[in-house]
């Protein structure tokens, strides 16, 4: 079960058996422990810290920031760690965890394993763990004293789903992982709840959310009433005529339909569609039919062309107007039926507009460039602040992830034209070796991106043909040769279950183990390995075995 803090009678006390641990309650408990700190050292100057570590994604860097911002208004150090796998949260647990450290808190990493078990934790440390992995293990549920769980499943309602947790850790291949609501959500709610909420943190939130909504990670439902959440978040600020805007620009949050076209606005309408795996899976963006059928799109809307190949932010002003408004009518009669999607977006200054979808997928692309994980990360952190001083920060993540779309979209059309997607056996997989692009997709943000766009050309542009097809999960395996290793991502069949379940990261782990292959983790995903060179041949052998992907 999860624990709930609240106070009482002026001291933080633990009760098992509430439900939840509550936002306010574990802020609460950190002001506390900063406290304590200071009253058994006898000193109220003495600098006691909280230790944050941070996973390589865009919702774990949006939580960071909101809950740094929460620390600094306390008055409380902290420093944030950035790791990638679980062997460098190992060992960075065991180097910067030391006497002046009181609280840890594991944003998106961690949850899955018995924190306590694997990692370094002084008895003197209160571990919070803030993780939209799912399922939690049942030991950092079971570990009350030490361990602090905030939840992320509020929507598992039904009775299969609350029970997932308290079963056998022995069968959580059963169950599949999945992701819970993001960690920025509960950083969000925690600035709520202790009253320090202003419009930035909900625009951090917003981001993560989004981020999550941009890797596949939830289903229709759950995006719709995340989406109500935030639309009444936002409502109150708006309401709210004493809230005082921290920004010299007007930093107001939209909300309202956006198109599918990935980074349109910092992008050409033609270049943007074409690069929208929602268009290029439905139209065939990659045979001469489909270009033709893109291009009579824009002609019939009144385009022209020539004007379509400008970038959005220079092209006429009724020429937008008729884009925004007679595109779903008329792309409609090619298969496009659902061309626009609800968001958010805000104004960065006076000359950049940016959507939710935007950042997420920019601050993602600045976390995959190039091969300093450390440095990656800072740039990514820095381009969240929505400032005008970091806005260049902002649009250079623009560019990167620009260039990532455009791989993505022309490494799906290779697998698709080469015909490299093999289909024997229980499950699908596709050997990425391009030398163009292994240094990107070695990155699991992309390699997974990469992946929902193969499935979704399977599943809508050879739905007739392939039905079969679409019930196998999908291998992706990309080539490291910097580490001679293959990174490999495991994609659950399409169309996923309702709860984005992912039982097939299980079977990736499982057939490492069988044939003692040299893994290492590349993420906190359970479906996400790196496997050596030597090993791959072996480790394919056994999954394909059908029994072992049942």
């Amino acid at each position: 079960m999860y624990i709930s803090i609240s106070q009482l009678e002026g001291e933080i006390t633990r009760t098992k058996d509430s439900e939840h641990l509550m936002a306010t309650g574990a802020f609460k408990l950190i002001k506390s422990e900063s406290y304590k700190f200071k009253r058994d050292l006898n000193d109220p100057n003495a600098e006691g810290k909280v230790l944050i570590f941070v996973s390589h994604d865009a919702d774990s860097l949006c939580a960071a920031q909101i809950l740094s911002s929460l620390l600094q208004n306390e008055f409380i150090s902290y420093i944030i760690r950035p790791v990638s796998s679980f062997e460098e949260l190992v060992r960075c647990c065991r180097d910067d965890i030391d006497n002046e450290t009181f609280s840890v808190f594991l944003i998106n990493c961690a949850g899955s394993i018995p924190v306590l078990q694997y990692l370094s934790i002084p008895l003197h440390v209160t571990v919070y763990i803030c993780d939209s992995h799912l399922p939690l293990h049942q030991q950092n549920l079971d570990d009350q004293q030490q361990v602090l769980v905030l939840p992320t499943d509020l929507y598992s309602g039904e009775d299969e789903d609350d029970k997932e947790n308290e079963e056998s850790n022995s069968r959580r291949s059963d169950v599949g992982s999945y992701y819970g609501i993001s960690a920025s959500r509960m950083m969000y709610e925690m600035s709520v709840q202790t009253k320090k909420a202003n419009l930035e943190h909900l625009w951090l939130a917003i981001v993560g959310f989004t981020s999550q909504h941009v890797h596949h990670r939830m289903d229709d439902d759950i995006y719709e009433r995340e989406l109500n959440y935030f639309r009444q978040a936002n409502s109150e600020f708006a309401r709210d005529s004493q809230y005082e805007r921290e920004s010299r620009f007007d930093d107001t949050i939209l909300y309202g339909k956006d198109f599918k076209f990935p980074l349109y606005r910092h992008w050409t309408l033609y270049d943007s569609m074409y690069h929208s795996t929602y268009v290029a899976s439905r139209l065939g963006v990659w045979t001469e039919s489909g270009k033709k059928n893109l291009k009579t799109i824009l002609v019939r809307l009144g385009v022209p062309l020539d004007e379509c190949m400008n970038k959005w932010s220079v092209m006429n002003t009724q020429n937008k107007a008729i884009v925004t408004e007679g595109m779903q009518e008329v792309a409609s009669s090619y298969g496009l039926e659902n061309l626009t999607v609800k968001s958010f977006y805000k104004n960065l200054g006076y000359r950049l507009q940016v959507s939710a979808s935007d950042v997420a997928m920019a601050v993602e692309a600045l976390l995959s460039s190039g091969l300093e994980p450390s440095k990656n990360f800072w740039k990514a952190f820095d381009a969240l602040r929505s400032s005008d001083a970091n806005s260049s920060v902002l649009e250079a993540g623009i560019e990167s992830a620009i260039q990532v779309q455009q791989a993505i979209i022309r490494q799906g059309t290779l697998v698709i034209e080469k015909q490299v997607l093999n289909h024997s056996g229980p499950f699908r997989y596709a050997f990425i070796n391009s030398a163009m692009d292994c240094n990107l997709f070695i990155s699991p943000s992309p390699l997974v991106r990469l992946g929902e766009y193969i499935k979704e050309i399977v599943t809508e542009y050879g739905k007739n043909k392939q039905k079969k097809l679409q019930k196998k999960p999908l291998a992706l395996l990309c080539f490291d040769p910097e580490n001679d290793s293959w990174v490999v991502a495991g994609l659950p069949p399409t169309p996923a279950s309702s709860s984005k379940k992912n039982k097939f990261g299980y079977a990736l782990e499982h057939a490492a183990s069988k044939t003692m292959s040299r893994i290492s983790s590349h993420s906190f995903d359970p479906a996400l390995l790196s496997i050596l060179k030597g090993d791959i041949k072996m480790f394919m052998d056994y999954l394909h075995t059908p029994a072992r992907n049942e």
